[in-house]
């Protein structure tokens, strides 16, 4: 007894008088000697070589609490049971299973142990068996004693829940190996069966012989629960069994038989029950597979949760929602050879979860390019008519460069979805996939060439957007002068010279405002100096304000949010230039944006059914302010 602590002192007893029950008056005898014996070599045994008693009953309350044993009594003697050595004496009396296979299974009576029935699980093999093949509640854990008592008066065996369901199958093998060894029962069973299934004569010896043989591969056979291996159990059980009830006086083999015989029976009826149950599963998950290929090919796990097989069954009537999670845990996170998962995850619309099949994610792309392509068109092509006819001009009119962030601009403003999509380092992996897969691969989700040498081409190449192209075109449409420069400079010197009100009001409603009076340079530095207070210091306005508007048109589809915000834009332009045209402003104050933007929300209904009020209050303000600081002073 290397440990003094009481817990290792009783495991130490129990293994020396070979039984979980130890009494308390024996334990504390032998200890108090034992420690006067030993606390002169080794002073930790000093604390039990005095007051033994006393430091027991101490020590024992919280391993009783703790369930690490229990104290018992009859009226005469007090003992202590210790659970854990139990445990052992029953995995180790199981340990040599060949040499139990001629008698009955171990049990309380055999072993000679009484155990408390606190301790103790007991288990009827006909009815209660589904705890161990179904994970019923109430199963016991695998720790836990388990009396499992057979039926006909068959008596009982003494088990771990973790030896069953697969270790009772060994040894009931081993039981029917045995029973086909003794009194040329192998043939007696044989002839049975022939009659009972004719011409089968090769395939059922080989049977008999792989059970004398190989019996723990009839054991992997009853677990996948293979067709004819099921039918021979199902014939043999009831075969057997009849030969053995034909005894006046059963013998221990003969009980041993009739015990193995229960179990493969009932055994039998839950492999294949749980076989024919994981290849409906497999079969809703391969109709899963088949749904994620429908259109729009990204869904959210409600989504996926809600999809029906075609006879209008929910899969998860089928398969359970751990089963799905699991499914779908595995999906994005298991990969072979250094290629992607077969499902990708995208953040989508509104800060949805998307699930993709990596097969469709560039297809997916090139979708949303596409229907973003003629938003993004219209956007610049209304954009820059308006700077035409205000005889004025931005860098991405002149500049591929800035042309390039102009797109990148609107497409995070139009298609926020698509943006995170084209930044995922996942889409050229997906990409380099589907380029080198076969042919049909590719075709059966089509998709645009998107990567150059590893690198996502240019916005303008992805819309198929020219930057000359979409001015000229602009140009065209408007009266000829606005193509013959030395008009137009004539027209915007002037213009800039007189800001006559003609002029001004030619671009009224267009995507930039234009104030009819001058603004003061009083009005423009109370602008600048309620900026300073209001966007914070790691953004600059139009980055903080496209985060605003995420904020308060998220709900909204792509189509309603980019008219939203445009609606919002012309509603403050007409009474940001109304208010400047009646009150002759000088200067303005946050408490006067406060009030135009409170007073418009106040009006609108549309406005006011948005969720996220401040934000919208906050992007009304500050939008007014850069319509302030654009204009010219």
């Amino acid at each position: 007894m290397a440990q003094s602590d009481l817990y290792s002192l009783l495991k130490g007893f129990a293994g020396k008088v070979k039984s979980p029950s130890i009494l308390i008056r024996e334990f504390l005898g032998f200890i108090e000697k034992y420690a006067k014996r030993k606390e002169a070599e080794e002073p930790e045994w000093a604390q039990w070589a005095s007051n033994t008693e006393t430091k027991f009953w101490k020590e024992i309350t919280p391993l009783v609490e703790n369930s690490q044993c229990v104290l018992l009594t009859d009226g005469k003697n007090e003992s202590v049971f210790i659970p854990s050595y139990c445990c052992y004496l029953i995995e180790e009396a199981n340990t040599d299973i060949d040499k139990l296979a001629p008698s009955p299974f171990l049990n309380e009576v055999s072993m000679k142990l009484e155990i408390p029935e606190v301790f103790l699980k007991k288990i009827n093999l006909s009815s209660e068996m589904d705890y161990f093949f179904e994970q019923t509640e109430g199963a016991p854990k695998p720790e836990e004693i388990v009396s499992l008592s057979f039926p006909q008066g068959c008596g009982s065996a003494l088990l771990l829940a973790s030896m069953i369901p697969r270790k009772l199958m060994e040894m009931s093998l081993l039981k029917i190996r045995n029973y086909l060894h003794s009194m040329n029962n192998k043939e007696y069973v044989l002839s049975k069966l022939l009659g009972q299934m004719q011409g089968k004569e090769k395939i059922l010896r080989d049977i008999i012989d792989r059970i004398i043989v190989r019996p723990m591969d009839c054991l992997s056979e009853m677990e996948r629960s293979a067709d004819f291996p099921y039918l021979f159990w199902t014939h043999f059980c009831p075969v057997a069994k009849n030969d053995i009830k034909k005894k006046n006086d059963l013998l221990p083999d003969d009980l041993a038989a009739l015990q193995a015989i229960c179990v493969i029976e009932v055994c039998c009826s839950f492999y294949r029950t749980m076989a024919a149950k994981k290849r409906e599963i497999d079969a809703a998950f391969m109709t899963l597979e088949v749904l994620m290929d429908h259109p729009p090919w990204h869904y959210t796990l409600e989504e996926i949760a809600a999809f029906t097989n075609d006879r209008g069954i929910p899969l998860l009537d089928i398969y359970s929602q751990s089963d799905l999670e699991d499914y779908i845990r595995d999906a994005i996170s298991v990969s072979k050879d250094g290629m992607l998962p077969s499902w990708l995850v995208v953040m989508g619309g509104k800060n949805e979860q998307w699930f993709v099949k990596k097969e469709r994610y560039l297809y997916i792309c090139t979708k949303m390019l596409l229907e973003t392509q003629q938003l993004i068109k219209t956007a610049i092509i209304k954009r820059w008519t308006a700077l035409v006819q205000d005889y004025d001009k931005e860098g991405a009119m002149d500049s591929d460069a800035d042309f390039e962030k102009l797109l990148e601009k609107q497409t995070k403003l139009v298609n926020p979805t698509l943006q995170s999509i084209l930044e995922d380092p996942k889409l050229m992996l997906a990409y380099d996939e589907l380029e080198r897969a076969p042919a049909p691969a590719a075709a059966a989700a089509p998709y645009s060439r998107i990567f150059r040498n590893g690198t996502l081409l240019p916005y303008s190449s992805l819309y198929s957007l020219k930057r000359k192209y979409l001015l000229s075109d602009i140009k065209f449409k408007l009266p000829f002068w606005y193509s013959i420069p030395f008009i137009v400079a004539i027209l915007a010197f002037f213009r800039k010279l007189l800001g006559k009100k003609k002029m001004a009001e030619q671009t009224e409603g267009e995507d930039e405002f234009v104030i009819l009076d001058k603004i003061s340079s009083e009005l423009h530095q109370s602008a600048r100096l309620i900026l300073s207070t209001l966007v914070p210091n790691d953004r600059t306005l139009d980055e903080y304000l496209l985060e605003l508007e995420d904020r308060w048109s998220h709900r909204l589809d792509v189509k309603s949010r980019q008219n939203l915000i445009l609606d919002v834009q012309s509603l403050l332009k007409d009474n940001l230039r109304r208010a400047l045209k009646v009150y002759k402003l000088k200067r303005i104050t946050h408490k006067g944006l406060q009030e135009i933007s409170s007073m418009l929300i106040t009006r609108n209904p549309t406005l006011q059914g948005l969720g996220d009020q401040k934000s919208l209050g906050m992007y009304m303000e500050l939008y007014m302010i850069k319509l302030l600081l654009n204009r010219r002073m």
